[in-house]
């Protein structure tokens, strides 16, 4: 009877302190390798007639700076649940560059890479009148534009970003 009792106890001990949910699930913070996406974010800022030079200036890769950048990375790729996501973030620098770690269990594949929604200034040449007038628009919105990468551990992964204005819309006076 001793031995029925100890064996009961034993088991009630460890029915009841089975592991956690914490315990038996991998989290992002158990990740220890990272992959590196860097890259550049751009932005169409229209174009304008120089009188001087008599031609048409293309400003057609403005460097973004102080724009957010997004990585959004499946679940599957660290625990098997597809459909929910990790988010990291990051700035751009006044160049419009940027460079953020992501954490790898065995491979991240087809992460989205974007930028969130920002205001810029846009030029257009008005020659409405026969004459070239360089005009300018504060806060522009500029749209998300959203790329794709897969990566490694350990790999360094490069993407270029480059975005224009939401509608034209925002350009009347």
């Amino acid at each position: 009877m001793k031995k029925f009792l100890l064996y009961v106890a034993s088991f009630a001990t460890i029915a009841f302190t089975g592991c956690s949910k914490e315990q038996s699930e991998l989290s992002i913070d158990d990740v220890q390798a990272k992959a590196t996406i860097s890259g550049k974010v751009t932005y169409d800022g229209g174009s304008y007639y120089d009188k001087t030079d008599a031609a048409t200036v293309l400003l057609d890769a403005v460097a973004a700076s102080n724009v957010t950048v997004v990585v959004k990375v499946n679940n599957k790729d660290y625990n098997g649940t597809d459909g929910t996501y990790q988010y990291f973030e990051t700035k751009t620098d006044e160049n419009g560059n940027f460079s953020i770690d992501v954490p790898v269990y065995i491979a991240i594949s087809n992460a989205e890479v974007y930028n969130l929604p920002f205001y810029a200034e846009w030029t257009e040449d008005d020659n409405t009148s026969g004459e070239h007038v360089k005009k300018s628009y504060s806060n522009v919105l500029m749209k998300m534009t959203k790329t794709t990468v897969s990566a490694n551990e350990k790999d360094v992964k490069y993407v270029t970003i480059k975005t224009s204005y939401e509608s034209k819309d925002q350009f009347k006076n």
